[in-house]
């Protein structure tokens, strides 16, 4: 609370050397957010517009007919700097009830999609905890997901296919949106967005309420990457706006 760091990440790296501190700063993080991972509900009508249910809704016209049709027609890859599982909850009940499957089944099919957490998500998925009602968390889960995390400071070495995975996923697209992203340098180097994001893509970010200074900062951090210029990236656009005024839905 007393530091002058952004975030927690950056925190613990400045004190990645002292004994313990690595570990506690991952059960801290583990302890905050496990409990509300996996709790949204994502039945149609509870909860307001967001950019998942408009962007799947964009993924399934033509493909009405069965789940193998949408994963062979959509060609799409998300690399998340999230530890929570959301993506894959939301993407496990609307398969599951868009195509009359079980869960376990459209867990499935939602590794097939290219989803990869840079810095590790919270253990395995189970698709079978959305059907059934939620038990405690005990301090083994805890642990588990605690252990899961990979920090900013943490040795590369360690899971690097996923990281590797992730920068070749963002090499071959065709267009790379950043939604929610921070920009952190380390971050952008980590990944070497700014070298993978090359003028011939097209490049879409949020900059919601960041200040014009701010965003040419961060887009002189991204060259030769070509981020939209603050007159073309409104400071007013969420994630779900963003793509209701752009092609990133296409």
């Amino acid at each position: 609370m007393g530091s002058g760091h952004t975030s927690i990440d950056s925190f613990l790296a400045t004190n990645a050397t002292r004994p313990g501190f690595p570990e506690i700063g991952k059960l801290a993080m583990a302890n905050i957010l496990l409990p509300l991972d996996l709790q949204k509900d994502f039945m149609r009508g509870s909860i307001a517009n967001d950019w998942m249910s408009f962007l799947f809704a964009n993924m399934l016209p033509g493909c009405l007919q069965s789940v193998n049709e949408f994963l062979t027609n959509n060609r799409v890859s998300f690399v998340t700097f999230n530890y929570d599982r959301t993506l894959e909850h939301f993407l496990c009940v609307r398969l599951r009830h868009t195509y009359n499957i079980s869960y376990p089944q459209a867990w499935q099919s939602v590794q097939e999609l290219p989803i990869v957490h840079v810095y590790g998500p919270f253990g395995v998925f189970d698709p079978n905890i959305i059907d059934s009602p939620q038990p405690a968390i005990t301090p083994t889960a805890f642990k588990e997901a605690a252990t899961s995390i990979r920090l900013m400071h943490d040795d590369r070495g360690v899971d690097r296919d996923d990281l590797q995975k992730a920068k070749d996923l963002i090499s071959a697209a065709e267009c790379v949106c950043f939604l929610g992203f921070g920009f952190d340098p380390d971050n952008i180097t980590h990944l070497q967005l700014n070298e993978r994001c090359q003028p011939d893509k097209l490049v879409l970010a949020t900059r919601y309420r960041v200040a014009d200074g701010d965003w040419n900062r961060i887009r002189n951090a991204m060259t030769p990457t070509r981020l939209p210029s603050p007159n073309d990236a409104n400071p007013n656009w969420d994630s779900l706006e963003l793509m209701h005024q752009t092609n990133a839905v296409c």
